[in-house]
Parts: C-alpha cells; sequence; structure tokens
C-alpha cells in the first residue's frame, strides 16, 4: 500500500507540474447577474499549454448544473445559459464555443475552446455572460494535453 501511495503522489506531482497542464482559480463565491458581462483578468496571463482549454464553473447549491440541456438549472426550475470569450493581448477574441461536464463528486460546466483551437496562446481576460443570474461557488480555467 505504501508503494501505491508514494507512486499516486509521484505520478500526480509530475502530472502537475507538466508544461502541459494549467489551472488557475479564476473567481470563488461569485455570481454572473443575468444578461450582464462580468470580466476575470488574471495575473499573470493565463497559457494554453495543453490540447484542451476550458473555462469551468462550480454552481453554488441550489443550483446545479443541468446535463441534459448543457446549462444551469435554478432552485425556480428554469436554465441559465452562460457563454463565453477569451481575450488576448491584442484584444481578439475567441470564443468558448463547446461545453463538457467535468468532474465526479463536484460537477463542472466547462465552456471550452476547440481542442487544437489555441496552441500556445495567451489570454489576459475572461469575459462571460448569463441569460440568468447563477451564483457560482468556483471558476476555472484548466488546460490540460488530456
Amino acid at each position: 500500500m505504501s508503494r501505491l501511495r508514494f507512486a499516486l503522489v509521484v505520478g500526480l506531482t509530475a502530472a502537475c507540474a507538466a508544461p502541459e497542464f494549467q489551472q488557475v482559480d479564476l473567481a470563488a463565491d461569485t455570481t454572473l447577474p443575468s444578461q450582464q458581462t462580468v470580466r476575470f483578468s488574471p495575473v499573470p496571463p493565463l497559457q494554453t499549454p495543453g490540447d484542451n482549454n476550458q473555462v469551468c464553473l462550480t454552481p453554488a447549491p441550489p443550483f446545479a448544473i443541468d446535463d441534459s440541456l448543457w446549462g444551469i438549472r435554478g432552485p425556480n426550475g428554469n436554465v441559465a445559459w452562460v457563454r463565453g470569450v477569451l481575450i488576448r493581448p491584442d484584444g481578439e477574441r475567441d470564443s468558448l464555443d463547446s461545453k463538457t461536464i467535468w468532474g465526479d463528486s463536484t460537477e463542472h460546466l466547462c465552456l471550452m475552446l476547440r481542442v487544437g483551437q489555441a496552441p500556445s496562446r495567451t489570454y489576459t481576460a475572461v469575459i462571460l455572460t448569463s441569460t440568468q443570474s447563477v451564483p457560482l461557488r468556483r471558476v476555472f480555467w484548466l488546460s490540460t494535453s488530456k
């Protein structure tokens, strides 16, 4: 068991330190207001070392992910849809066109760039817009090669 634990710790440490991985917390305990843009400006800027680049949202209870509609369902039964764009240093924008649900014990709705869309790009801001007000426990950036 101790060998397995050691291998797991070494493996996770190597995976997190790999150049093909970046995870950055953008916000905690925040709200996306209805029909308003919210801008997150991480310092240092976000990198895209991997092929899978996404901004993930963790809804705060009683809100939950609706995996059949790719949105966030509120306690009143209405579903909010979130759109996002990434801003490059030159002001150009890349849309987060795809969505996925990631996680097991805690689900995250992730807005993604198309796989391979942004090799080695830098982003100075994330802009999110929601169709309805949505409280979020966490907003984070994830770039991985798998």
